[in-house]
């Protein structure tokens, strides 16, 4: 696993390292205002398009949290050009391919509109453990 792809050298890495099946990258930090500054938006997009168009089972999301603003890294992955089954792939799907997770799938959440934050229900094993306000989709462990 690749993290932060080689930041700065982002194009490097994937230069670098595209043509290696068995490597796989995460987004950590690539929404960050100092790598967005340093980097420009464009070319971490473009990297991040051709990763996607090479493999998309080799891209995973991270956001460095909490040093990076999760949200800003969740709406760099939806503003790629991708299908709506790619993006549901980095955003969940292949973390538990890679890391053989017991997961089925994310928990529905509500957006609250007054504070942008989300409420869900956690379960494990059919019990539920109470309401958890988050900012990212939860997954519901089996």
């Amino acid at each position: 696993m690749i993290t932060h792809y080689f930041w700065p050298e982002v194009e490097y890495c994937y230069r670098l390292t595209h043509d290696v099946p068995t490597i796989c990258y995460d987004t950590s930090g690539l929404a960050d205002d100092e790598v967005v500054a340093a980097t420009g938006m464009d070319k971490i997009r473009t990297v991040l398009i051709d990763t996607l168009r090479d493999g998309p089972e080799r891209v995973v999301f991270g956001t460095d949290y909490a040093m990076c603003d999760r949200l800003k890294h969740i709406e760099l992955i939806r503003s790629l050009p991708i299908s709506a089954q790619v993006r549901e792939q980095v955003f969940w799907r292949n973390a538990i391919q890679l890391f053989q997770l017991n997961i089925a799938r994310p928990v529905e959440y509500m957006r609250s509109a007054s504070r942008g934050t989300a409420v869900a229900t956690v379960k494990r094993g059919g019990t539920r453990l109470g309401r958890m306000p988050r900012r990212l989709p939860l997954l519901e462990v089996t």
